[in-house]
């Protein structure tokens, strides 16, 4: 758990200040770190947590090789003009 909150935290700080391989080397050696605390012989809900941080792990490091490439977050004005149309509100005050 303590480590899931070490990764995303350095994930959201090396990408806000795009220090992108030093992001990308932090995440590798904490993702190594909580590669160790899975031992290698597993059963049941373990077997479970071991594919589920795998995955996880897979997907993480493949949206930060992909990440420079579309150069961060970009914010459109049209969009946020969009969602706060009054139609908009309408419907999300009727959804709940």
């Amino acid at each position: 758990m303590i480590l899931s909150v070490i990764i995303i935290i350095s994930n959201l700080y090396g990408l806000y200040t795009r220090n992108l391989v030093v992001n990308l080397v932090v995440t590798v050696l904490l993702l190594l770190t909580g590669k160790c605390v899975f031992p290698h012989k597993v059963d049941g809900i373990a077997l479970l947590w071991k594919k589920l941080f795998n995955a996880g792990a897979y997907l993480l490091l493949l949206g930060l090789c992909f990440e420079p490439f579309q150069d961060g977050i970009k914010k459109i004005q049209l969009l946020l003009v969009i969602s706060l149309s009054l139609p908009d509100w309408l419907f999300w005050l009727f959804y709940f």
